[in-house]
């Protein structure tokens, strides 16, 4: 949109002109009419312009109009063009043979011209002849022809300045050159407007291409092109007036003239080549910071290359370039990947409609990702997983696309042994929950007839028996109970984790249920507790409580013989978990025991001294270990034991 707005605005400008042109034109075409020496000549030592001259200029006018139009018909050029060239055509003709008199005076007779009345100059006639041959070829559709039309412009308007400094200097008609005496100035000026115009045409080449140029060249020709065309002209006009004046000889003039050229000169070129010193500078500059860049792009490839196969693609699938990697993964030449493209190394795993959808998707500009099963040449597959990135020019299409493409055929073999091991960790399960049920039921079924009949037994035949047969009998009866506590705790210990839901709660609710479902413990034992201010966390009920419980029930039961059991519950806060403790006063534990206490069934103390499974502390790392955290314990400065346990936060 801004590019054709810009060609309105020239076109626009064009416009103007070419009414500008016809304007002055028909001026002077009345002149002669009504005789009018000020529209003829508009300086007093200045020659007319013919009507001739005028006429021709109308139609130049006419023709700038009709390339002002975005659409120009070259054909409607042509009547125009023919009749300038005619009327410049026989007045050169006429300068071959001067004594002919053709067109000179065939309209209107001229009576006021001194020298070859009617009769245009020969450059006038020039510029006219070139003129209408630039106005064609640049039209053209070709870039060379419009070059060589604007070219031909370019000597239009060196002739028309030629003849503007003659006037600048007030130079009589006899001393000017031969082909320009006669041009009048206000021809010399339509003749810039006819050049300015034609460079409107086609701004992107020429004068106008010039002028917008932002390239260093032509900003250094640009800041030093209008001292060289104004300091001669203004210099020469001064001498001209000073010697007019018989103030200075043309002697000293000459001198003076050629001094002060040539300091002028010298200013310039000082500061042109001071600029070519910043510039060549800056380009140093420029070519260090661009090696550096390509080193580190270089580096980059490097890399890429080492670990990656790179393709880059025409929007129509035909490979362009393809790295070593990719040639030596899938076993082919780089002639035979460039001439035969993609399909070498394709299979059949994947549809049609896989690849359409890759291709689709990259048509759009996005960036497809995704895992492909690609062949060898020895027919080995192997999976990759594809990146294919689409590049859009300057105009917004898509150019081409560059595909990372890594092996992954590992991580597929790694995935479905994991996939293998988590259908065998779920069969485990499956047996574990069948061995619970086995527990629950089939074991629990005649351990209970053993204790009814221990029990039955003790009480029809306690009185018959012996001591040590009483103490076989206590044996049996204890062993049972104990048989049916473990079971109990394995059942327990087997149900942890499939309690699904989890939800906001509040710790400090749940150790105060703990301490009131413990409360005959607690008094039995005179326990005192403290609990600190406790978090609300992300987590299983049930499990939470289970840990509390235990910890604190293990505190009181591990106390010291005559001492009173102190417990203190607190929590620490951390960035990533909660971090809870639970401190006591009693036994203590060796720190070498710090993994045994943790597994299930496992001791530190004998049966009489403790009652228990030695299961509890296994459920608390298991529950723990679900929730995402650690659990520890560290002597404290009571000779106690210190545990930690941490739940990781809810992630927002």
């Amino acid at each position: 949109m801004q590019h054709h707005k810009i060609n309105l605005s020239y076109a626009n400008k064009m416009k103007v002109i070419a009414l500008v042109i016809i304007s002055i034109a028909l001026l002077v075409i009345l002149g002669w009419y009504i005789e009018n020496p000020t529209l003829l000549k508009v300086v007093d030592f200045g020659p007319t312009m013919k009507f001739n001259t005028a006429l021709s200029f109308v139609l130049c006018g006419l023709i700038i109009l009709s390339l002002s139009s975005p659409t120009t018909n070259r054909k409607a050029l042509l009547p125009y063009s023919l009749v300038i060239l005619i009327i410049s055509g026989i007045t050169l003709v006429e300068y071959i043979f001067n004594d002919l008199d053709i067109i000179d005076n065939l309209i209107i007779q001229d009576q006021l011209s001194i020298k070859s009345p009617g009769r245009m100059s020969i450059a006038t006639c020039i510029n006219f002849i070139l003129f209408s041959i630039s106005s064609w070829l640049i039209t053209s559709t070709k870039s060379r022809t419009k070059k060589l039309g604007t070219s031909l412009i370019v000597f239009t308007l060196f002739l028309a300045l030629l003849s503007i400094i003659s006037f600048l200097l007030y130079i009589p008609i006899t001393n000017r050159f031969y082909f320009i005496d006669t041009m009048a100035i206000h021809t010399s000026i339509l003749f810039l407007l006819l050049g300015i115009a034609c460079s409107l045409k086609n701004p992107n080449t020429g004068f106008i291409a010039f002028r917008n140029s932002d390239k260093i060249g032509d900003k250094m020709i640009k800041m030093i092109l209008p001292f060289v065309l104004t300091v001669p002209v203004v210099l020469s006009l001064i001498f001209s007036l000073l010697n007019n004046e018989r103030i200075i000889s043309i002697d000293l003039g000459l001198a003076v003239f050629s001094v002060i050229l040539i300091f002028i000169g010298s200013v310039l070129i000082t500061v042109y080549g001071k600029n070519l010193n910043r510039i060549e500078e800056q380009k140093r500059l420029l070519q260090k910071s661009f090696d550096e860049v390509n080193k580190e792009l270089l580096d980059y490839k490097y890399a890429i290359d080492q670990v990656m196969s790179v393709t880059i693609a025409s929007p129509t699938q035909k490979i362009l370039y393809v790295n070593d990697m990719f040639c030596e993964t899938s076993g082919y030449s780089r002639t035979e990947i460039l001439e035969e493209g993609y399909r070498l190394v394709q299979t059949d795993h994947h549809p049609p409609e896989f690849y359409e959808g890759m291709g689709k998707t990259a048509s759009k500009g996005q960036v497809w990702k995704g895992e492909l099963l690609n062949k060898s040449k020895s027919g080995k597959t192997r999976w990759s997983h594809l990146t294919i990135v689409p590049f859009r020019n300057s105009e917004g299409e898509i150019y081409q696309h560059l595909t990372f493409e890594k092996d992954i055929t590992l991580e597929k073999k790694a995935e479905e042994l994991n996939r293998q091991y988590v259908n065998e960790l779920k069969n485990r399960n499956k047996e574990l929950q069948e061995f619970s049920y086995i527990a629950s039921h089939d074991l629990q079924e005649p351990l209970r007839t053993i204790t009814n009949y221990s029990g039955l037994f003790s009480k029809m035949y306690k009185s018959t028996l012996d001591k040590q047969g009483v103490e076989i009998l206590q044996f049996i009866e204890s062993a049972a109970t104990r048989m049916q506590a473990l079971i109990h705790d394995i059942l327990d210990y087997s149900r942890i984790g499939k309690e699904k839901t989890k939800t906001e709660l509040n710790t400090k609710t749940i150790v105060t249920h703990v301490i009131e479902d413990l409360s005959t413990l607690i008094n039995e034992a005179n326990a005192q507790i403290k609990v600190g201010n406790l978090p609300t966390v992300y987590g299983a009920e049930t499990e939470i409580r289970i840990v509390f419980q235990n910890l604190i029930n293990n505190a009181i039961k591990f106390k010291k013989i005559d001492e009173t059991p102190y417990i203190q519950i607190g929590y620490q806060e951390e960035e990533l978990n909660h971090k809870f403790f639970v401190t006591d006063n009693g036994i203590g534990i060796a720190p070498h025991y710090k993994d045994k206490i943790f597994q299930i069934f496992q001791r530190l103390h004998k049966q009489s001294e403790y009652t228990g499974t030695g299961i509890g502390l296994a459920h608390c790392k298991k529950i723990i270990e679900r929730h995402k955290g650690e659990i520890w314990f560290e002597p404290n400065d009571q000779q106690g034991t210190t545990f930690y346990f941490t739940i990781k936060k809810k992630q927002v």
